[in-house]
């Protein structure tokens, strides 16, 4: 049921807005798995993770 041919015309305009969210999810992903992997709890990998990702995109508007 949820097939963007059978979907409401109101929600299929919206979903090609949020791809460029598929790239950065699979990279949060990856750099807080990183930091369980590393022993941290997943609320301070989750914490930690933001501030890795907060600092890769000050370093992307600079």
């Amino acid at each position: 049921m949820n097939t963007p041919n059978k979907m409401p015309p109101h929600l299929t305009s919206i979903n090609p807005h949020f791809l460029y969210l598929e790239p950065l999810i699979e990279e949060a992903d990856d750099v807080m798995q990183s930091f369980m992997d590393r022993g941290y709890e997943p609320d301070i990998a989750c914490t930690l993770t933001d501030m890795t990702l907060a600092r890769y995109d000050e370093k992307g508007t600079k």
